[in-house]
């Protein structure tokens, strides 16, 4: 495909992207409509990356996945607003700009520089709120729902520690300062790449979208005081590692044998959009059974949502939804499964059959 060509495709994608937008916040919407949106966002990767960007320029989008094939008319015609989103666009970058600016003189203000303090520096989230932090090795880290990390940089490493929750690493090129994520007894290691870190419940997720990272047991702290319950790393003959696209879930109490390499999985350029949707801003599910939809709800609100018929935990549900429009989510599954959703009170809901 000749460069020309590849802009023209890219200025379609975002016109066809900006049709459904329309379409979907006009209301208008049908079975039909519902049926070929899914079918048009999971046609492509580029589609659904582009439905996410443009959907970030709106503060109350909220898009059903399954909903909405655009108006032929609309599509037609998108070029105006293909213009009004590039000028919207070019406004943004200035946000954007700015806003990296204000995180990185907060983080000088409020951490210091991280080489030369002594003492880690502890980075938390509260349910619902989200954090991006630069480190001052030039490293990135964003901070999901309900999350803490603790950093503590020596000249020698670059250590981190997550408590709870789960991070996103974009890593800067350090060779001579491994980039180390401890999780309770495993560690990932990392020299220039972007990953993720999840602790939930027994479970560890390690997710892998750039470069190569080691996954390895930690050994038990040797050192009295202070330190005592910081992990050291250990050089295992054979540490599992992961490359681009994969992702491995292990029990944070399981052993790190040749066995546990089979748990690695390829993941598709979609998933990894999907399961990263959060840093975003954006939950986004793909034939998801209910009982996961909840769950993860779960992790990024504080409401309580009940399944009142286990039966119903099997249902397949897809959506794109903003974080924290919870109820907008719960109207969708109404509509979609003919669910009856009973507010018990302001913290709890409970679903089930009518």
């Amino acid at each position: 495909m000749s460069v020309m060509d590849r802009a023209q495709s890219d200025a379609d994608i975002t016109g066809e992207a900006c049709a459904w937008i329309a379409q979907l916040e006009s209301g208008a919407l049908t079975p039909e409509d519902l049926s070929a949106f899914r079918e048009w966002v999971g046609r492509s990767p580029r589609h659904a990356a582009e439905i996410r960007r443009i959907a970030q320029l709106s503060e109350d989008v909220s898009l059903l996945a399954g909903m909405a094939e655009p108006l032929r008319d609309a599509i037609d015609s998108y070029r105006p607003l293909v213009a009004a989103e590039r000028r919207q666009r070019r406004q943004w970058r200035w946000v954007a700009a700015a806003a990296v600016l204000v995180v990185s003189i907060a983080a000088i203000l409020t951490t210091g520089v991280l080489t030369q303090d002594p003492q880690p520096t502890l980075l938390t989230t509260a349910v619902g709120d989200y954090r991006t932090v630069q480190l001052a090795d030039g490293s990135e880290v964003k901070l999901s729902s309900n999350s803490q990390l603790e950093v503590n940089y020596t000249r020698d490493m670059r250590r981190l520690r997550l408590l709870k929750g789960e991070a996103y690493f974009s890593v800067a090129h350090d060779e001579s300062a491994p980039f180390v994520v401890f999780a309770q007894e495993k560690y990932v290691r990392a020299v220039g790449t972007e990953f993720s870190v999840r602790m939930s419940g027994e479970d560890l997720d390690v997710l892998v979208t750039k470069g190569v990272v080691e996954l390895n047991e930690a050994a038990a702290p040797s050192q009295s005081g202070a330190a005592a319950s910081v992990p050291a790393v250990t050089e295992a003959p054979k540490p599992m590692q992961l490359r681009a696209g994969q992702g491995v879930t292990i029990s944070l109490s399981q052993d790190l044998s040749p066995a546990a390499a089979t748990s690695i999985v390829d993941h598709s350029e979609r998933e990894l959009q999907r399961t990263l949707a959060w840093r975003e801003g954006l939950l986004d599910f793909s034939r998801t059974p209910l009982k996961d939809v909840v769950a993860e709800v779960g992790r990024h609100t504080a409401l309580q949502i009940e399944i009142a018929d286990p039966a119903l935990g099997e249902l397949k549900f897809d959506g794109i939804f903003r974080v924290g429009q919870v109820d907008q989510l719960l109207d969708a599954l109404g509509a979609t499964f003919d669910i009856k959703v009973e507010r018990v009170d302001a913290n709890h809901v409970r679903l089930s059959g009518k």
